[in-house]
């Protein structure tokens, strides 16, 4: 048997002190050819550049990437962002 002490606790301390993530959390999303979407994430028209997730939020803050409020979410619409970059058909 294992004796405590007054005051210590038997718990073990959480290592680096995250948090786990929620269950709530949705799945990734799939890309948008195969959600048959007309738009991007942030950080997926990002990376089509070669950008990072935060650098992608930048880049739409300062313009840079076109965004369009959807409901609570801002978008990249497909159609200007390919052919921004010259990707149309």
């Amino acid at each position: 048997m294992t004796l405590v002490e007054p005051g210590v606790t038997s718990r073990k301390p959480v290592s680096g002190g995250r948090r786990k993530k929620s269950s709530k959390r949705k799945a990734r999303e799939p890309p948008p050819s195969e959600r048959g979407t007309h738009a991007y994430s942030i950080p997926q028209a990002g990376r089509m550049i070669g950008l990072s997730r935060g650098a992608s939020y930048e880049a739409a803050k300062r313009g840079e990437i076109p965004t369009q409020q959807y409901g609570d979410r801002l978008i990249v619409p497909k159609a200007i962002w390919d052919r921004r970059l010259g990707l149309e058909d």
